[in-house]
């Protein structure tokens, strides 16, 4: 037997410490509600300024253009919750506008509140045909358009919840799939306790059900 003081190695010595790679902080889910975001359709600086006050004072956010061209360009960049839209504008009328909303599949399932000085049933049925959703006329009580958008808002929301389970989710989505088209750009906007493929479904859906 070889029993060499130098070679002599001891049980301490032969212990190893590995030491564990310990995983990166998972980050904090925001799970802040997102707030909705309201689109101003309208030439006068005036309504643009008090409408977007008011809207921010209940926390809704806010986005405004000066006609329906300058919203068509901001659509390429912002897809909002609901649309405030005027009738008399230059470049692009709100009768326009609407029909240019409608007729894109991405933006169709937004839905429209039309505020005018006009009204006259003419004026009223022609919004109506092209897809509004709902006819305001000015003057118009603060309160009513804050319960109009709202309203709408909810439509969405009551959609939502009303799915139970996955499975249901899925038989909604089967059954909308052929009628509308979808943009993923609209997952993000909806609740986080959905997976992104159940925040699709959900857009798909919004669609349909904010349908004139």
């Amino acid at each position: 037997i070889l029993d060499v003081p130098g070679l002599r190695i001891t049980e301490d010595r032969m212990q190893v410490t590995v030491k564990k790679e310990e995983k990166p902080p998972e980050k904090p889910v925001d799970k802040t509600p997102r707030r909705p975001v309201v689109m101003v359709v309208d030439d006068s600086i005036t309504m643009r300024k008090v409408t977007s006050r008011y809207l921010s004072k209940h926390a809704i956010d806010v986005i405004v253009a000066k006609d329906g061209l300058d919203a068509v360009e901001q659509l390429r960049e912002h897809i909002p919750d609901v649309m405030l839209v005027d009738i008399e504008m230059p470049r692009m009328d709100g009768y326009e506008l609407t029909s240019n909303v409608r007729s894109d599949p991405n933006l169709k399932h937004i839905p429209i509140i039309m505020i005018t000085s006009r009204a006259g049933s003419k004026h009223r049925d022609r919004a109506m045909q092209l897809g509004v959703n709902l006819y305001m006329t000015k003057p118009y009580q603060e309160d009513e358009l804050l319960k109009n958008i709202n309203a709408m808002l909810t439509r969405i929301t009551t959609l939502i919840h009303g799915m139970r389970n996955a499975a249901e989710r899925s038989r909604v989505v089967q059954e909308m799939l052929d009628k509308v088209g979808l943009n993923p750009y609209h997952a993000h906007r909806y609740p986080h306790e959905f997976s992104g493929g159940q925040r699709q479904r959900i857009a798909i859906a919004r669609a349909m059900v904010l349908k004139p």
